[in-house]
C-alpha cells in the first residue's frame, strides 16, 4: 500500500529529570485491509526479501527531516536513533551524513 509505511517516535527521557532528550525512530506499518502490522511480523519479510535496505532508508530520512523541523522551533533532541539499521553497509558512519544533513559540523 501506498503510504502505509510510516515513522512513529518513541521519546528517550532522561530518568533524572524526567526531560524528553531524544526519539527513537520505529517503522510502522498500517495495512489498508488487515490494520496495524506488528514489526515483528514485517521486519523479518522485509529481511528476507532484500527489503531491509529501502526500509532503512525510509526511517532514516523520515528520521532526519523531522530533527531538522524540530531543531527549526528549537527543540534539540539529540540524536534519533534508527534501530532497524540492518541496510547499512559495514564499516558506514552515520555521523558524517546526518551532520550533513542538519546543517551541523
Amino acid at each position: 500500500d501506498a503510504g502505509a509505511l510510516t515513522v512513529a517516535y518513541q521519546p528517550k527521557v532522561e530518568v533524572a529529570s524526567g526531560r524528553i532528550v531524544g526519539a527513537e525512530a520505529l517503522a510502522r506499518w498500517l495495512h489498508s485491509t488487515r490494520g496495524m502490522v506488528p514489526p515483528d511480523v514485517f521486519i523479518p519479510i522485509a529481511e528476507h526479501t532484500g527489503l531491509i535496505a529501502p526500509l532503512g532508508r525510509l526511517v532514516l530520512i523520515d528520521a532526519l527531516q523531522s530533527c531538522r523541523r524540530w531543531r527549526a522551533i528549537g527543540l534539540d533532541l539529540g540524536v534519533v536513533e534508527t534501530p532497524a539499521a540492518g541496510f547499512r553497509p559495514a564499516g558506514w558512519s552515520l555521523v558524517w551524513p546526518c551532520r550533513r544533513w542538519l546543517g551541523t559540523s
